[in-house]
């Protein structure tokens, strides 16, 4: 556990608005989230022998068609008898959740509230990354809605959220520097608090994954709003918890740092290996058709997003499996998980500016400034700006 950020300076920020409390938090020691030595292991279930077949709509775009071989029939023909399955489970689930945006009101109802609010979150030791404490704070209802990968519920999902953080193979560091923070209280009534914190945040890849076997290092904002109850005096229920990074930084991690040949032989390799029916699916007999699939893919979406048809989420996937039912959301062809949901497959196309309120935007850009990133909110050392997409 590194208590001391990777940057400088190190401030206490006191914001220009009102109402605001700036802080030092004395509840929240530095977190550092220190990466496992090990790969996720899956064992890949077909749960879905209840199936309606249907026609695809979907092409598969073309990269060279295999000739036929004594290893099965090509590719082409394989994708020519392709078709999606839609499980009959699946049918009448909405698979659009109207709860991934959250935005909550600016008020502070009494200085009684929000007192009773702050010293009950900083007695109960909440912390985003503190994954074996997770049924102390969330239930099977608490949700985790990340700017540019979307939503993750209950204390699994949103542990696989973090688990991702910790996989070495992926990060060699991601280390919030609490030491410099600051809190902006949104709501503070008998029933309700929310309560947005701004970190310092110092990223760096593992060398071994990038293409010129380089670690690419960055320092970026990073905003949690947490929306809880008060139980007692030192015991909170965390309903949902919303992850801001700026536009360019994800854009950046999940197009750049995070793309290249290494990671997609990676991401073929846990579907060759951990999900065989879905490999198959898919119509791969060699291991290359697969990594020239992954890297044909976009990076992220237009605007940093990674949540859709994209190599980034399927990077994540690959390396954040938390139950052998997630094989499918790494399948280039469209697969229903067992939340009935086709993911990576189309983005929900979530924005800063629909998930956090202008008082956070401002709050966030003022924090940025005050510990010298800028506008921007993050930067890459070693490029001249961090617009600079290379290291």
């Amino acid at each position: 556990v590194s208590d001391t950020p990777s940057f400088s300076p190190s401030v206490s920020v006191t914001p220009s608005f009102s109402p605001s409390v700036s802080v030092t938090p004395s509840f929240s020691p530095s977190v550092s989230v220190t990466p496992s030595s090990s790969p996720p292991v899956i064992v890949e279930k077909d749960f879905d022998s209840d199936v309606t077949q249907v026609p695809s709509e979907t092409t598969h775009p073309s990269i060279s068609p295999a000739a036929p071989s004594a290893k099965g029939p090509s590719k082409q023909e394989c994708k020519k008898k392709r078709k999606i399955k839609v499980p009959l489970r699946c049918k009448g689930v909405d698979r659009d959740p109207d709860d991934q945006i959250y935005r909550p009101r600016k008020n502070i109802a009494s200085e009684d509230n929000a007192s009773q609010c702050r010293s009950a979150y900083a007695a109960s030791g909440f912390t985003l990354f503190d994954t074996l404490n997770y049924d102390r704070w969330y239930d099977a209802e608490s949700l985790l809605v990340v700017s540019d990968l979307g939503m993750f519920k209950g204390d699994d999902g949103i542990a696989q959220y973090v688990n991702f953080l910790q996989n070495k193979d992926i990060l060699d560091k991601f280390e919030l520097a609490e030491t410099s923070s600051s809190v902006l209280e949104i709501i503070a009534e008998d029933d309700e608090c929310v309560l947005t914190v701004a970190y310092v945040a110092s990223v760096a890849t593992n060398a071994a994954n990038s293409n010129d076997k380089l670690s690419v290092t960055m320092d970026v904002v990073v905003g949690l709003r947490t929306k809880f109850s008060t139980i007692d005096a030192a015991t909170i229920r965390v309903h949902r918890n919303d992850l801001y990074f700026p536009q360019d930084f994800s854009s950046f991690f999940w197009g750049d740092a995070l793309r290249s040949r290494k990671i997609a032989e990676g991401n073929c390799s846990v579907m060759r290996d951990s999900c065989q029916n879905i490999y198959e699916d898919n119509c791969y007999t060699e291991f290359d058709d697969c990594v020239m699939d992954m890297l044909a893919l976009p990076g992220t979406g237009r605007r940093g997003n990674a949540d859709g048809k994209s190599m980034a989420c399927r990077t994540f996937y690959a390396n954040a499996i938390s139950d052998l039912n997630q094989c499918q959301n790494i399948s280039y062809e469209p697969k229903f998980d067992i939340q009935c949901q086709l993911k990576c497959q189309r983005s929900a196309h979530l924005k800063n500016k629909d998930l956090f309120i202008p008082e956070e935007r401002k709050f966030f850009t003022e924090f940025s400034n005050q510990v010298g990133l800028g506008d921007d909110k993050w930067i890459s050392p070693g490029t001249r700006s961090s617009r600079v997409r290379s290291v």
